[in-house]
């Protein structure tokens, strides 16, 4: 009789029906209900949810963090470009000065600029070519051609490629009548 008051304290405890008479007797569990056992197999889903969740949106803000990053450093080199675009632009300003008020223009030349195009340098190289037309009177036409660069090596332009190099080249054709 002890064995039976233990077992009404205990609920979910009770003796198996079809061998009372065994002498062992067996005490198995009550079976679960559909509910009870529709949460055991739910354990862990939550967490396989959240963890997944974590990881796309980690990569997803990786993703975004590299896409800001070459945002920014493409519109630097663009920034950087319309500068070197403007200092080729003076070299050609130049060129021209030279060659229409000295009538001759030095083979090349390179010179630093000062003030916000003050990083590049510019590298300008003129070839006069003499020539006569049916007017009996000579011409001369400059070829002009301007390279500004950010690295020059040695003073002049192309210079060193490399990451964030910034070149661009101009070039004009100046006729003057001698």
């Amino acid at each position: 009789m002890c064995l039976n008051s233990k077992l009404r304290l205990n609920s979910t405890l009770r003796l198996d029906p079809e061998r009372r008479s065994d002498a062992r007797r067996r005490i198995y569990r009550k079976p679960r209900s559909d509910r009870e056992l529709r949460l055991d197999r739910q354990d862990g889903v939550g967490l396989a949810s959240a963890i997944f969740l974590l990881l796309v949106l980690g990569g997803l803000t990786v993703f975004l963090l590299n896409m800001s990053g070459l945002q920014h450093s493409s519109s630097a080199l663009d920034l950087q470009g319309a500068r070197a675009y403007q200092a080729a632009r003076a070299g050609i300003e130049w060129g021209v000065y030279r060659a229409l008020q000295d009538t001759s223009c030095a083979p090349q030349s390179s010179f630093a600029l000062a003030g916000e195009l003050s990083e590049f340098t510019v590298t300008v190289v003129c070839v006069p070519t003499p020539y006569t037309e049916v007017n009996p009177a000579p011409k001369t036409v400059y070829s002009l051609r301007a390279t500004a660069c950010n690295r020059p090596v040695a003073g002049d332009c192309p210079g060193v490629v490399g990451s964030f190099y910034v070149e661009r080249q101009l070039e004009a054709l100046i006729d003057q009548v001698n």
